[in-house]
């Protein structure tokens, strides 16, 4: 079967959390995606070739917001 070259998909937290575990931050860089993971409503990954790519969500400012600060984080 053959593997899509590029796959974008949505995840929950707990996915987004297995998927960043690997990831090489510096501590403000890991404080500021665990920040992200916890606050995210809706988040996306972007693999290609199965590795990922990229991976973001949107924040929204409060629980009744209907606006929301978006966040991307590639590898």
């Amino acid at each position: 079967m053959k593997q899509n070259i590029v796959e974008i998909r949505r995840i929950e937290a707990t996915e987004a959390a297995r998927l960043t575990k690997n990831m090489t931050l510096d501590e403000p860089g890991a404080q500021t995606m665990e920040f992200c993971l916890l606050m995210s409503t809706i988040m996306w990954a972007g693999f290609i070739r199965g590795e990922l790519a990229c991976i973001w969500g949107v924040i929204p400012p409060t629980l009744m917001s209907n606006q929301a600060y978006a966040w991307l984080n590639t590898t």
